[in-house]
């Protein structure tokens, strides 16, 4: 008996997985390659983060201490020198993924 295959090449491009013997009753899947996103932020331990692209430092932002009258509750430095209070992490990792070039 023969099986009908797609050659891989083809199956890659269609997006089809490959079946693969069933292991105590399940079939197991093969695992899908998930590229790691290049944009990181660490948490340093007191109260800071740091962002990083490729592994290179392109800023730091940290939760302001006094509470602002503009509700502007972080500050973000790029590693230019650039400082700007923000309304929230997001909008300041935002900021200093647009400024760090």
């Amino acid at each position: 008996m023969t099986e009908n295959r797609l050659p891989k090449h083809i199956a890659d491009l269609c997006g089809i997985l490959e079946s693969t013997p069933a292991t105590y009753g399940r079939a197991t899947l093969p695992r899908c390659h998930v590229p790691r996103s290049p944009l990181t932020t660490r948490d340093n331990g007191d109260g800071s983060f740091t962002v990083t692209y490729f592994d290179r430092d392109i800023g730091h932002m940290v939760r302001a201490k006094m509470p602002d009258r503009d509700a502007q509750h972080w500050i973000a430095t790029t590693t230019n020198g650039d400082v700007k209070r923000c309304f929230s992490e997001t909008h300041a990792r935002n900021w200093i993924i647009e400024n760090s070039y």
